[in-house]
């Protein structure tokens, strides 16, 4: 869960820069990312904002599947949303020492506001896209993008739909795969 979410955070190369758990997290989430950026489907949902986002309209698209997927959470995953909440802000807590700074405070500002409770709600969406936008280097229309995100929710949710099931597997097989590659290094050295 913390590799997952520092997947954002670092860049470069892991070599022994994590303990094992953590870099396979952050591979896990990369890999998420070249999948996601290359699926047609996911293609398809960001042409549908290209016109009122242009080139950050992938970043609406990510931001909107989180929120498609808390709306349909009860039905996608086994785990209840609150235990989820709970495990992933533990597992942060406890691999404080392992972030750089500027994950470690996104990670205590989602605790505190318990971030992930909110993603099914329009309005945090919203903040979310706006927060992202202040947080790029360059001027970008994410902070106004509701409306177009407004305009095609629907297209947006059945394409998610889609989607998920294929990135769930994709994730399972490949982590399994780093995870013989860890064990194969680990014999080696």
């Amino acid at each position: 869960m913390t590799g997952g979410f520092l997947g954002d955070f670092v860049k470069g190369r892991l070599h022994d820069r994590f303990p094992p758990r953590i870099a396979l997290g952050i591979q896990t989430h990369r890999a998420i990312d070249s999948f996601s950026d290359l699926h047609p489907v996911f293609r398809n949902s960001t042409d549908r904002l290209r016109s009122s986002l242009g080139r950050y309209a992938p970043i609406a698209v990510d931001v909107i599947y989180d929120h498609c997927l808390a709306r349909s959470w009860d039905s996608l995953i086994e785990v209840d949303l609150p235990q989820f909440c709970n495990e992933t802000y533990a597992a942060w807590e406890s691999h404080r020492s392992a972030m750089p700074e500027s994950a470690r405070n996104m990670a205590d500002a989602m605790a505190q506001h318990r971030s992930f409770e909110q993603y099914h709600e329009a309005s945090f969406i919203k903040r979310t896209l706006k927060a992202v936008s202040q947080r790029a280097r360059k001027q970008n229309p994410l902070a106004d993008a509701m409306p177009a995100v407004q305009e095609h929710l629907s297209a947006l949710e059945a394409d998610f739909l889609v989607f998920f099931p294929q990135l769930v597997l994709y994730v399972k097989e490949t982590m399994a795969t780093l995870t013989a590659d860890q064990s194969s290094e680990g014999r080696t050295r």
